[in-house]
């Protein structure tokens, strides 16, 4: 099978001269190692929550116009997300702008190291903020095992006590492995009643069920799948006279086939659903009764293909959409927004030696959005409108050691203002 993969170290001698390729090779890595802290300071912010990834604010939420396409700038591309997942101790960090004032932020982190011949430490960080800033979420695990069966316990602690999350884990297969299924009960601020202050509690607490699962079977398919459950939690505050719940459920999967040497075609999915409600002991103006519901997600169809002189170009199809319904009694309070759209996206990645690629991309697509502030508001539903977007990167790279991707995209309407589009870094690390 062949894929763009990271460049093998014997190819590295003929991408640089004997006397320079030392110097190219460390120029690339301070580069590298620079955009890497440049990216892990703009997400180093705590979050005040960090082990509930869930939250009881109702928000006003919303998407731009080009958000989806800014969002699919800035992906990896494929055969990234499957490099990543073989290795035992990894790093993917992508951000890239998405307003004035907003920032798209992905992280992946996963950390792997035997003790001995039966046990494991695996630490998990992740965070994925599209609109809106979402907490981190992190994870240790202790797994205990052998011959492919291995029982865990999880968690993470906070400073504040009554924050951390505990639970247990089984699985069959290690995280490296080909095929693997994993299975978790998380309870998160599993000790808020005991150990919080105030008269706060929970009535329901936040509970994070979850599937991994992931097979390789044979060299030709691969398939992924995460799913999250979180059941209704409810948390009552008797002095603020007031509870509010919130669940949610999050689907993520992809498959990739090989149809040729040459060629791969995969399918990408993503479900994602929260709903949240503010309950007063008595409604009034300053407690006013209120729900939201709020569901996002994607599609897609892509193929990679390897081109003549090692070359790769992807071509894709992808449905978007974004949606937040805020109901009430009151009529001021009502909130509905919804943005769809249906693109298509190009990637040409034209080798130029081992380590260093050029990039350019190009992204079409027609948005539908329609947003109402109230019941007594005028629709403001805007009429589909076709929106563009091409990039122009740079991707250096050290065969088993890191990726760095530098992206600018601009769009039509900002070249004609003599204005930038925007721009990503990704990062992807293997230590």
């Amino acid at each position: 099978m062949s894929r763009a993969h990271l460049a093998s170290p014997s190819a590295l001698p003929r991408a640089c001269g004997s006397a320079s390729r030392r110097a190219c090779r460390a120029a690339a890595w301070r580069i590298g190692a620079a955009a890497c802290l440049a990216l892990l300071a703009c997400g180093a912010a705590p979050a005040a929550y960090a082990q509930f990834n869930g939250s009881f604010a109702l928000d006003k939420a919303h998407l731009n116009r080009e958000n989806w396409l800014d969002w699919r700038a800035y992906q990896p591309p494929p055969e990234w997300r499957e490099d990543a997942y073989r290795q035992p101790n990894a790093m993917q960090v992508s951000v890239g702008s998405l307003s004035q004032v907003r920032f798209f932020q992905a992280i992946d982190i996963r950390l792997e190291k035997d003790i001995g011949a039966y046990a494991t430490i695996l630490y998990t960080q992740d965070e994925v903020s599209l609109f809106r800033s979402n907490p981190i979420y992190q994870e240790a695990e202790m797994r205990f095992g052998a011959n492919g069966l291995y029982g865990s316990i999880i968690g993470f602690p906070n400073a504040d006590k009554s924050l951390g999350s505990q639970g247990l884990a089984v699985a069959w297969g290690k995280r490296t492995d080909p095929n693997t299924v994993r299975l978790s009960y998380l309870q998160e601020q599993a000790l808020f009643n005991e150990k919080t202050e105030g008269t706060a509690r929970y009535a329901s607490a936040p509970i994070l069920n979850r599937l991994q699962a992931r097979f390789f079977p044979g060299e030709r398919l691969r398939v992924e799948v995460d799913y999250r459950d979180e059941p209704a939690a409810r948390l009552v505050s008797p002095e603020l006279h007031k509870q509010e719940t919130y669940q949610a459920q999050k689907f993520d999967g992809w498959a990739d086939w090989s149809a040729r040497e040459d060629l791969v075609v995969g399918v990408v999915a993503s479900d994602n659903t929260e709903r949240r409600q503010f309950i007063p002991d008595a409604a009034s103006p300053g407690l006013p009764a209120r729900e939201q519901a709020l569901t996002w997600g994607w599609s897609e169809l892509h193929g990679v293909w390897t081109l003549a002189g090692g070359d790769v170009l992807t071509l894709a199809v992808v449905q978007s959409a974004f949606e937040n319904v805020i109901q009430a009694p009151d009529p001021q309070l009502v909130y509905h927004f919804r943005l769809r759209t249906t693109q298509g996206y190009a990637l040409w990645e034209a080798v130029r030696s081992a380590w260093f690629r050029w990039t350019f991309s190009l992204q079409v697509g027609e948005v539908h959005k329609f947003e109402a502030a109230s019941k007594d508001d005028a629709e403001r539903n805007d009429s589909p409108t076709v929106q563009g977007k091409f990039g122009f990167g740079v991707i250096l790279t050290e065969a088993n050691q890191y990726r760095l991707w530098l992206l600018s995209t601009w769009a039509p309407d900002a070249i004609s203002g003599q204005k930038w589009d925007g721009g990503n870094m990704q990062f992807q690390l293997f230590f």
